[in-house]
């Protein structure tokens, strides 16, 4: 709420004439209760672009008509109850007044859970602030594994699996094209990290040459749920 009290000209210290060189003075009052409330200069957050199969997702911080400019934003998040995987992001200013900071779960241990996400924020005016994001809910279950193969020696392929989370064994059936499935022979791979598994196939244990496949499978109480697979060149 705005009233001018003074709209008079000074002359301006070069006594030039008001009517080109001076200036206005002008007075104004502002009415504080018209002011924004706190509550209506909080900036907006959105979680976006939830991938479960991924393990990943954005906090989205995104400025208002009413909010103050932002300077820069960091995002804790977490799962645990003494924030045992706490990880803090620095989010990235996308030019548009919205700054963005990418979840992956492999950051937090690779645990499933509820993540929470808080947003501290500090503005150009050097002051800081921080809110509380939506939370959101991840399990390592849903998300996909992914197997590579790579040729260490004559004969030698090293197959590598990541982001098979969880119990059980991880098996590897593994054939040549050739006959069909006739030389298919079952390998357990070696757990060498949270969700990675390795194992190192002799092709002179299969019957064929040309193209291979490895498939790969969970073994948990007795049942086989498949995860992936893949297909390369063998030549030997």
């Amino acid at each position: 709420n705005i009233s001018i009290q003074n709209n008079d000209y000074i002359q301006n210290e070069l006594g030039i004439p008001n009517e080109f060189g001076g200036v206005r003075l002008v007075t104004v009052e502002v009415d504080s209760g018209k002011l924004p409330s706190d509550e209506e200069q909080k900036p907006l957050f959105t979680v976006e672009n939830i991938n479960p199969k991924q393990g990943t997702y954005t906090v989205k911080t995104t400025e208002t008509s009413l909010s103050k400019p932002i300077q820069s934003v960091r995002v804790p998040i977490w799962s645990t109850s003494n924030q045992s995987n706490l990880k803090w992001y620095t989010a990235t200013p996308n030019g548009d007044g919205t700054f963005s900071a990418t979840f992956d779960i492999r950051n937090h241990q690779a645990l499933s859970g509820t993540y929470n996400n808080h947003v501290y924020i500090t503005y150009n005016d050097g002051s800081e602030h921080n809110y509380a994001a939506d939370a959101v809910s991840m399990s390592t279950d849903q998300i996909q594994a992914k197997v590579a193969v790579r040729k260490t020696e004559a004969n030698r392929y090293e197959v590598t699996v990541t982001d098979a989370y969880g119990d059980g064994d991880i098996i590897l059936p593994t054939w040549s094209e050739v006959n069909g499935q006739d030389d298919i022979k079952w390998y357990t791979a070696n757990k060498v990290g949270n969700g990675i598994y390795k194992f190192t196939v002799d092709t002179q244990n299969h019957k064929g040459s040309g193209l291979f496949n490895t498939h790969v499978y969970r073994r948990k109480a007795g049942q086989l749920t498949g995860l992936t697979g893949t297909s390369y060149q063998v030549e030997k």
